[in-house]
């Protein structure tokens, strides 16, 4: 088991309400993995039970070889697992820059933490310009870049993106996508859960389709050319 995180035999749910089945999968260093499929299929629970926000059945999950099954999110975080869940969630009557740096609440060395606030606002200038305004005067997409930002404060290792291009214009979900790849190539591993199938597929080194809980298809990008998949979810278009 080499792999940079594992996710093996994984039942998972809420409650007695029960998701996902026997997912196994994984992701490497220095790659895109995207998560695609009908809404309800599972594929946000995933996230959420690597990140350790859904109740975790049976299974193991692997981060380096180690077992961070149901892990505090601190420890998960420290390891160098970041998560941006579904709605842009932001601190709304903070600034900009106060949104960021929770964001590095963990991390002691204040060079450190002034080098990543530079950094963020290299890949986001929009975010430097506003870094005085309030997270709620923001537009969508600033916001957007806002919550990614802050996830990328810590230095990860991983990063869990939840449908990152949810509501945003075509320009901009154009620009979030050229974004996630430039942080892929210089060297953060990234899984994605995302509706737009087609976008996601160019992206991603690999793929899982989810259905019902279960992964029902996995591969590269060939995966765009399987008849399910052009049928289904390219609307036969490619």
């Amino acid at each position: 088991m080499s792999n940079l995180l594992n996710l093996n035999n994984i039942d998972a749910g809420y409650g007695e309400f029960d998701v996902l089945k026997n997912i196994n999968m994984y992701l490497d260093k220095h790659e895109i993995v995207a998560l695609i499929g009908p809404n309800g299929a599972g594929k946000s629970t995933i996230l959420k039970s690597i990140f350790n926000i859904s109740d975790i059945k049976s299974g193991k999950i692997f981060f380096e070889e180690n077992d961070i099954t149901n892990k505090q999110t601190y420890e998960l975080l420290n390891l160098g697992i970041s998560y941006v869940p579904q709605g842009r969630i932001n601190f709304a009557t903070l600034t900009v820059k106060d949104n960021l740096l929770i964001g590095a609440e963990l991390i002691k060395d204040k060079k450190k933490v002034k080098d990543n606030l530079n950094y963020i606002y290299s890949l986001f200038s929009v975010l430097k310009t506003k870094r005085k305004h309030l997270a709620y005067s923001l537009s969508g997409g600033e916001q957007q870049m806002l919550a990614l930002g802050r996830a990328l404060m810590d230095n990860p290792k991983v990063l869990l993106l939840d449908e990152p291009s949810l509501g945003l214009s075509p320009k901009l979900v154009k620009e979030t996508f050229e974004t996630i790849t430039k942080l892929a190539k210089t060297g953060l591993s990234i899984l994605i859960v995302e509706q737009n199938a087609k976008q996601a597929l160019r992206m991603a080194d690999r793929t899982y389709l989810l259905e019902n809980g279960q992964i029902a298809l996995e591969g590269n990008k060939k995966l765009l050319n399987h008849p399910k998949i052009k049928t289904i979810y390219l609307g036969g278009q490619i």
